[in-house]
């Protein structure tokens, strides 16, 4: 028997699911409770593990990426309430930025999850962005992170309060806290793997099952999570 989706506690907030199941075709599902479609854009590619689990795999000299539109992302327009972020990573590092995923206009609104290589230290930043705030953005970052391996990343924000990143279900230390403003309000698309542009700072690797959340999971829910999906990447 199968488990139902929201009976696993950490899903009943989930607002966006995308677990790449089709395995072939130019869009894939989202299976929270939206139902969000996603358009996979310049062919990325289809790929399985030896355990049997599909992912998408996306290339930066071919200009790939997901999005889904921002009239069924509203959910999605995080501010000044809790949220959380998660994706399996495994990055081939040849750029400086990557995007994993963000709903956002650079120094305007909405947030950014991404990656950034600068002196050899590998950075896993978020950033808001406020057309009215104290800046134009802000940001807080997390160091220790590793290329070319699958990697569970966590982030749990705190509306108007702290924000703490997950490694593999771990929690590591945040750089920049006190910094991070609330972000204003986004009407603009979900993308996944490339900049709000959606023509630069491209994701490069292996990429599954991007995950946002109406809620800040607590430290036992990415414990969970962790150990619930580690399998697959043996």
């Amino acid at each position: 028997m199968s488990t139902l989706y929201d009976s696993l506690p950490f899903n009943m907030y989930c607002e966006f699911d995308a677990p790449f199941r089709e395995g072939t075709g130019t869009i894939t599902q989202d299976v929270s409770k939206n139902h969000s479609v996603v358009d996979l854009k310049n062919t990325p590619t289809w790929s399985s593990l030896d355990t049997g689990l599909g992912y998408l795999t996306f290339a930066v000299a071919s200009s790939q990426y997901a999005e889904s539109d921002a009239a069924v992302t509203g959910n999605l327009d995080f501010t000044t309430g809790d949220y959380s972020l998660a994706a399996w990573i495994n990055i081939t590092d040849n750029t400086l930025t990557q995007i994993i995923m963000g709903r956002y206009e650079l120094n305007v609104s909405g947030w950014e999850l991404y990656w950034l290589n600068v002196g050899g230290n590998r950075y896993m930043t978020l950033r808001h962005h406020h057309a009215g705030g104290t800046a134009t953005r802000s940001a807080c970052y997390s160091l220790g992170w590793t290329e070319s391996v699958w990697t569970f990343c966590g982030i749990s924000r705190t509306g108007g309060g702290d924000q703490v990143h997950y490694r593999n279900g771990v929690e590591v230390d945040v750089v920049g806290n006190s910094a991070l403003e609330d972000p204003e309000t986004e009407t603009r698309d979900l993308v996944i793997g490339a900049r709000y542009s959606k023509d630069t700072n491209f994701y490069n690797g292996g990429l599954w099952r991007p995950r946002c959340w109406s809620t800040a999971l607590t430290a036992d829910d990415w414990l969970t999570i962790y150990e619930l999906e580690k399998g697959w990447f043996a």
